[in-house]
This record gives structure tokens, C-alpha cells and sequence, in this order.
């Protein structure tokens, strides 16, 4: 069932099930499997209005994420940016912006792809990790960004084949502005528990 969903909203099809994993380093299809999930859950979609171009009568409107510092324009998914088609750089999102569900459900798997997931697995050198760890790395990289987790100690530790204190160090990443935010301690426990499923 979820495979299936995963297919018609986010265009992750066709590639082994979770439960082929047998090792080495998981498919994009097998993590996100895991990731979407969390990242949807916590990122939600911001501001909807009903819409007539939208095969779901359902549209998503531009809004300032208040969390990041300085407020930030954001659509859908939490995307701040817009891709193209091939998955590269359209442009920031601005206010006034505004995606039908099926746009922000396309461009939400194709940024994740493309510009979140590839550049995080470039900084990855560990031989294996289970798509569990994957999954709650890729969440993180989509809400603090691939720079940040690249020169991270959670990745640090990943590479060095800690799963149990990389997942520890996902859950440092609880604060924007300077202060502690309850929503990113809570989504951090959550990325914490599907890391460490990875590491049983």
C-alpha cells in the first residue's frame, strides 16, 4: 500500500521494495520509503485553497516559515527552492507563490531526489547502511540542508561506522535562532527511532 502511494504521489516507482534491502548501500526508492513519511509529517504542506487546475481541487500557497532565521518563503513540502524538471535549481520560492498538489507533490520528489538526497549520499563513505539510517538522514538533510549535514558529526559518525552515535547526533540539530524549538526536538526523536532501526 505504501509503495503504491508512494508511486502515484511522488513518482517513486518502479524500484526494489524496502524489504529487498539485503546490504551494501539502499536504493533512492528503498530510502525514501522511510524518509517521505517523516519529512511529510513534520514539514505538512503550509497554507491550502481549493483550486480548479488542480486535479484534486486542492492548491498550496507561499508562506513565511517563522522557525528559520530570517523568515523564509515556503511552499509544500517545506521546499524553499523550485526545480526544474531534470531536478535542477529553478529558483527560491517567493510569497505569492502558489502549486497545486500534484506540482508540489512532483517537485517535493523531485528536489529530494536530485538536490537533497544525491549530494548527502556524495558525502556518504560507508560501505553499508541500512535505508532506516538513510531514510532519517535524508529527513535531516531536507530540513537543515546538505551542507550542513555533510560536515556534520552525525555524518562523521555514519561513515565511521557509529550508527548508534550518528543516530545520537541527529538529535543535536534542535534549534533555529539560537534557542531550542520543541518542533525540532520532537522531529528529531522521531528521525532518532527510524535511524536506529537501522542499526538493529
Amino acid at each position: 500500500m505504501l509503495e503504491a502511494i508512494l508511486c502515484s504521489l511522488l513518482l517513486i516507482c518502479g524500484g526494489p521494495s524496502p524489504s529487498a534491502y539485503n546490504g551494501g548501500l539502499p536504493s533512492y526508492e528503498q530510502t525514501a520509503s522511510y524518509a517521505v513519511p517523516i519529512i511529510q509529517r513534520w514539514e505538512g504542506t503550509g497554507p491550502q485553497v481549493a483550486c480548479g487546475r488542480s486535479a484534486s481541487g486542492v492548491c498550496y500557497q507561499a508562506y513565511l516559515d517563522t522557525i528559520a532565521e530570517p523568515d523564509v518563503p515556503t511552499i509544500g513540502h517545506g521546499q524553499t527552492l523550485l526545480f526544474r524538471s531534470d531536478g535542477s535549481l529553478d529558483r527560491p520560492v517567493r510569497m505569492g507563490d502558489v502549486l497545486t498538489a500534484e506540482e508540489a507533490h512532483r517537485q517535493f520528489s523531485i528536489g529530494l531526489r536530485v538536490q537533497y538526497w544525491m549530494p548527502y549520499r556524495d558525502c556518504l563513505t560507508a560501505d553499508s547502511v541500512a535505508p532506516q539510517t538513510d531514510g532519517a538522514f535524508l529527513s535531516l538533510t531536507w530540513n537543515i540542508g546538505r551542507g550542513a549535514v555533510c560536515g556534520s558529526t552525525a555524518l562523521r559518525r555514519l561513515n565511521a561506522g557509529d550508527i548508534r552515535g550518528a543516530c545520537e547526533a541527529l538529535t543535536w540539530w534542535n534549534r533555529a535562532g539560537g534557542r531550542v524549538v520543541r518542533g525540532l526536538v520532537n522531529r528529531r526523536a522521531d528521525e532518532h527511532r527510524l535511524c536506529l532501526e537501522g542499526a538493529a
